[in-house]
Order: C-alpha cells, then structure tokens, then sequence
C-alpha cells in the first residue's frame, strides 16, 4: 500500500527485505550464513543500534520518503486545477470503500487515511508494553468527523505507529511483550463470521498464521492477494492448503490497481477531497514534526521548567525518531511548518468549488 502511495509522487519507499538490510549496514552487521526470521534480525539491529538510533533509521528510511511522496503528489496532480487528487489516492480508496474495518500493519498512518480516511473514521494505535516507551505516548484512537449518532470506520494499528507511539512491534522481543495484550489476535478477531482479504503483505508472519489457523472455523472466506514474483515456501503452501486459504495471484500490481479501479465504487468526492487535504497536512507535519514538540521544549524552559522535568518530552521525541533541538534553535522554532503553497492552494480551491 505505502509503496503504491509513494509512487504517486515518483517515490519509494522499501519493502522489509530491504529495510532490513539497509538497517543491517547502518549498524554495521554483516550477512548471516543461518537462516534468521526478519523479526530476530531487527532485534539484533536494535541491540546494535541502541533504541534512539533505530527510531531515527525508521523514521529515514519508511516514514518521511513516504510523506514526502505525497507532498509531491499533491503539487504535481495540483497543476490540474480540474482534478487535483491522485489516481493512486482516488484508487486506493477505492479499495477501502469495501474494507471496515481495516487492520494496518504499516508503521504509519498516512496509508490508512488514504484507504478511509475519506468517511467518519477513527485511527487506534497500539502501543508495546516494551521499556523506554514514553508516558506521554497515548494508544488512544485519534477521531476525525460525525456525530453522535455517526459509527466511525474503524483503522486499526496493532503494531502501533511511530508517529502515534514512537515504538512499533517489529523485533521478536516486542512480538513476545505484545503477547498477552488485545492487539495481538486483532487481525482475526476483527474478520469475526466475516471475509477476511490480505493485500500488500506476505504470509511469513509466523504470529499471523498462527492466530488464522487457530481461529480459522470463526472467519468466513480468507483470500490472500499473493504480490508478484512471491514464492511460497513448502510449509506455508500446506499451511494455506489445509486452512483453506484461497491464495489469488497477482500477475503485477499495476494489473491488480487496474481491476480494482473497475471493480470498486469511488469514494464520496467531497469526503475524498477533505481526506486528502488532511493527509497533505500530516505529511508536512510529518516533514516538520520536530517543530511542535520542539517548540514546546522551547516554551517549557523559557518558564523556568528544569532539564530533569522535560524528560517526557524529550523521550517522546526521541521516540518517534526526532533530533532533540538545541537550546541555541528555540528562538528559531515555530509551532507549526510554512504552508507548501504548490500543495495546498489547489485541493482548497476544489473543496471550496464541491461546496
């Protein structure tokens, strides 16, 4: 999903095969001769990069290509005054027009709004119960439009989101302290007596299979979206056999974002438009998301807040993979990033011409 986002502003962001060996080079990790799962790799990554490091790398290499995609999406599909949304956004939430609720494993949120974000929704992230994790870091849902009387879809984050919470379940070690808690069996518990469809993800999750195969008589049809070139192990070809996973492949994903722009209704244009006005704005923020906490840490020690009570804030940012600012740049910060005029003139113009 996010690699498709990204690729509406000419960007990439990397699939785990990938970020995983990016993240083995920046600390200094030479390649394995044994067979090692992607989870107990990542763990050996934290424990060489130390936690503050590894958030950082995160945040590089998956979380801000991605916002910066869409920026330039935005500013692209912007010189086209007479529709200045995406294909890949109108696509994607074409996708997610069927989909409640959807159940994200990315380490971001942007890619949620982008599926349902266009409707009253709300996005609940889980947040491990693993040490260093901030006080201040909430796994409450953010709500986002209707009333009262309004049920919002429902965005699942169980492995948390690095924006939300800072630390996400990647490594073996925060899989074992997410045992025990709501998140971990959320993916099959949320496909109840209904469909189950997975798309953008292989099945080498061990804890996924493991909760499908469990729980597999209480969920109706399970389909999985094999993506291209995707080569099942014998294992995990009889797994899927003997718990009836209908495993329907992909000939490319440009022929899957093709039958999906088909087959599926498009969201509600006005709803589209604000939806991808606020993913706009959260990219940017995303871009520039050390200037609020930051600025905070300003105005906290200009009242006379001692180092040792700004400790929560500090590690919030450190967290969610953020420099700390200087004392000598407080002067300099603002709350809020300078507006991307090429960005967001364009879809405020179109809102205002739907109202």
């Amino acid at each position: 999903m996010s690699l498709y986002a990204a690729q509406a502003g000419g960007g990439k962001v990397p699939l785990w095969g990938e970020l995983v060996r990016d993240l083995e080079a920046s600390a200094k990790i030479a390649p394995y001769k044994i067979d090692v799962t992607f989870p107990d790799r990542l763990d050996l990554i934290l424990h060489a990069l130390r936690r503050e490091n590894f958030q950082s790398e995160l945040r590089k290499r998956v979380h801000d290509p991605l916002a910066s995609s869409l920026l330039a999406a935005a500013r692209a599909a912007g010189k086209n005054t007479a529709d200045p949304i995406p294909r890949e956004v109108r696509r994607i939430a074409k996708l997610g027009t069927r989909a409640n609720p959807v159940v994200n494993f990315n380490i971001e949120t942007m890619t949620s709004l982008l599926l349902g974000g266009y409707e009253p929704h709300a996005v609940k992230c889980f947040v491990p119960p693993v040490p260093g994790a901030s006080d201040l870091l909430s796994g409450h849902g953010q709500y986002t439009g209707g009333g009262a009387s309004t049920h919002n879809r429902a965005l699942y984050h169980p492995h948390g989101a690095i924006s939300v919470g800072g630390v996400c379940v990647m490594t073996s070690s925060e899989y074992r302290a997410m045992r025990g808690t709501l998140a971990l069996q959320l993916a099959v518990h949320a496909a109840f007596r209904t469909r189950l469809a997975i798309v953008g993800m292989s099945l080498d999750d061990e804890y996924l299979r493991h909760q499908l195969g469990e729980f597999r008589e209480q969920v109706d049809q399970v389909m999985w979206f094999r993506p291209p070139g995707t080569r099942l192990p014998s294992d995990v070809e009889h797994w899927c056999t003997v718990n009836r996973i209908e495993v329907i492949d992909i000939g490319s994903w440009r022929a899957f974002w093709d039958e999906v722009d088909r087959v599926f209704p498009a969201a509600p244009e006005q709803g589209l438009a604000l939806n991808w006005m606020q993913i706009i704005s959260q990219a940017s923020a995303v871009l520039s998301g050390h200037r609020h906490e930051g600025w905070v840490i300003g105005q906290l020690r200009k009242m006379g807040v001692p180092e040792h009570g700004l400790v929560g804030w500090k590690q919030t940012l450190l967290l969610k993979g953020l420099p700390l600012p200087e004392i000598s740049e407080e002067d300099n910060l603002e709350p809020f990033a300078p507006t991307d005029e090429e960005a967001f003139v364009p879809i405020l113009d179109y809102i205002h011409k739907l109202s």
